[in-house]
This record gives C-alpha cells, structure tokens and sequence, in this order.
C-alpha cells in the first residue's frame, strides 16, 4: 500500500467520522482544551509529519505539505500548549469551522485515493 492511499484512507475515515458523528468532534476538541491531551497529539503530529516527509521524499507533492503541515503543527502545539489549549474553546462555540476543515479534508483524502 502507497503512502498517498494510506493518507487518502486516513484521512476518509477520520473526518468522515467527524462529519457524520459531530458529537466526536466535539469530544475530541473538548479534550483538546486540555494541556495534556494537547501534547500527546502534538507528538502524535510529529510522529505521523516527519515520517511522511523522511518517505515521501517529494516524489507526491501534496504528500510533502501534508508532511510539512503535521510537522509544524507537533512543533506549534509543543511549543505553544498553554496557549492554544485556552484557544479550542473558540472552536467548540464555532463548531462550523472544525467541520469545514473536516469535510475539506475529506475531499482531500478522496482525491489521494482516486488519483494515487
């Protein structure tokens, strides 16, 4: 299996879910709202950009940002924890934009699957 259909699979399934159980969404950023849950997936960014970069290597472009999106995101989160978990409450109260991003991001993760 190539890394674009397992992003494109990864991606269907996630925000998929998000779109149509947006009670999950909304659990996920509740939890986000707290500085230890906020870490964990700031590595868990880290742990799925670097090595998407490192395998990509540029030959999907779409791919490498992917890769360069998640990384920088592990980096922000870590960086910035105390901060940003006082910021998800934002995205609780304007429950349209994570799902925009959701359903953007299932797009996107049909579009890897249909053209990789």
């Amino acid at each position: 299996m190539e890394l674009a259909e397992i992003w494109g699979w990864w991606l269907v399934l996630i925000c998929g879910t998000y779109l149509i159980k947006p009670s999950i969404c909304d659990m996920v950023l509740e939890m986000m709202g707290r500085e230890e849950f906020l870490l964990i997936s700031a590595w868990f960014s880290l742990f799925l950009g670097v090595p998407t970069l490192i395998l990509n290597n540029w030959r999907v472009p779409e791919l490498s940002l992917i890769g360069i999106l998640f990384t920088v995101n592990g980096i922000l989160r870590l960086l910035f924890a105390k901060k940003l978990s006082r910021k998800f409450s934002f995205y609780r109260k304007y429950k349209q934009i994570p799902l925009s991003i959701s359903a953007l991001g299932l797009i996107f993760g049909l579009w890897l699957l249909l053209r990789y």
